[in-house]
């Protein structure tokens, strides 16, 4: 799904505070490919990025929530170190605070705590060009791409945002 209105959906001047996310309940929490739950741009050199996903991590044992934001040059990702467990329902949101990046991870029913994740680096601007895309990431048949590869999310979706200062 693509927001029809794009013209917010970056930090002010590429370089506010902002932040994004959503209410999720994974269907699976099987496979390796990682589930997009949002995302601005597309990862690769020269190309700038926000974004929030899960990630199979076998150091943590299963699937855990990470946020990747990314300017033209650098960028940084964020791995939250509780495993999501399937049919639980999580509120996920990452955050830029100046020089902060962060993830949070609560569980919706308050039964664990909250985790939150950050991490300091300079970024430049973060203004993606390309359209923000909701459960799944953009592909180009052109460039060979299927939907096979295409980082679908799979589950439930509530409550997407996206917030800037």
């Amino acid at each position: 799904m693509t927001p029809v209105n794009q013209s917010a959906l970056n930090p002010l001047n590429g370089t506010g505070d902002f932040e994004f996310g959503a209410t999720v309940r994974l269907s699976t929490v099987s496979g390796t490919a990682g589930m997009n739950v949002m995302q601005r741009g597309t990862a690769g050199a020269g190309q700038s990025q926000w974004k929030l996903q899960t990630d199979y991590r076998s150091l943590a044992g299963g699937r855990v929530a990470s946020c990747r934001f990314a300017d033209t040059a650098r960028s940084t990702m964020i791995f939250g170190t509780k495993v999501l467990a399937a049919q639980t329902w999580y509120r996920l949101s990452c955050k830029r605070s100046g020089s902060i990046f962060s993830l949070t991870v609560a569980r919706v029913d308050g039964s664990t705590p909250a985790e939150t994740v950050s991490s300091q680096v300079v970024l430049a601007a973060i203004s993606p060009t390309k359209p923000a895309i909701i459960g799944a990431k953009s592909i180009a048949a052109v460039l060979g791409q299927t939907d096979a590869a295409n980082d679908q999310f799979h589950g439930d979706l509530d409550s997407v945002y996206f917030r800037r200062s």
